[in-house]
């Protein structure tokens, strides 16, 4: 037997105590790691593994919050209001999953965390909206449907000020490649000296078959040394 259908008033309730739990989660010091599944364990997500996560569902459930903007119109719908409840009840819990791979310590994923509970406690204040929404008489129905319209644009801005960020982490994760080549170049350079080094040496003492040996591994190391050159060049 399929189980009865929620009612949005309960979905609500769900995604409502959902947020208190996960916020109350973030906000504290210390908490025990998020059990990974077995793949998971072997292979831990990266950080930007769980912002890119963390991201998606942000931005699946701003989509979400324009759909019961939507269904809350005159006249309401509550089918599409309860499906998109429904939804939500998933994202969110996916989302929720991300928040707690983060890492305790570390700037950014410090700054992840700020971004997760920012969004829920604006997704938290849409979700006291669409009660009032549902539950005002007639009189007051407009002053209700606007302070729903107002929660849901802090929704909006909030998750798109993540997305920013998440531009901003995206290229604090990379590695810095002016560095990183100009470390490259130095190593190459050292090892060009080098080899002019073993080329003297060879020149003086050595005898016509080491010579020649010598030459044909200098000719590879160089030729893979170009090779790396050019790839790096091309990042």
């Amino acid at each position: 037997m399929a189980p009865a259908a929620r009612s949005a008033d309960e979905l609500i309730r769900v995604l409502d105590e959902s947020c208190t739990a996960t916020l109350a989660s973030l906000k504290r010091p210390t908490r025990e790691p998020a059990a990974l599944s077995s793949a998971e364990s072997s292979s831990p997500p990266s950080l930007s593994d769980i912002r890119n996560d963390v991201l998606a569902h942000l931005q699946a459930i701003s989509k979400e919050v324009t759909a019961i903007s939507l269904a809350l119109r005159p006249p309401v719908s509550q089918d599409a209001l309860k499906g998109t409840l429904e939804k939500l009840v998933g994202v969110v819990g996916k989302l929720v999953y991300a928040a707690e791979l983060l890492p305790r310590d570390g700037t950014l994923a410090k700054r992840m965390n700020w971004t997760v509970q920012e969004s829920l406690e604006a997704f938290q204040h849409f979700l006291s909206s669409i009660s009032s929404t549902l539950a005002a008489p007639s009189s007051s129905a407009k002053s209700a449907r606007d302070e729903l319209l107002r929660s849901a644009k802090t929704v909006w801005s909030v998750v798109d000020k993540a997305q920013e960020m998440g531009d901003d982490l995206a290229a604090a994760l990379e590695p810095p490649q002016d560095e990183l080549k100009e470390a490259v170049e130095e190593v190459l350079s050292v090892g060009e000296e080098l080899a002019k080094c073993i080329e003297g040496a060879v020149d003086e003492r050595g005898s016509e078959e080491v010579k020649k040996a010598e030459m044909e591994w200098l000719g590879v190391w160089r030729k893979q040394r170009d090779t790396a050159k050019a790839k790096l060049d091309a990042i």
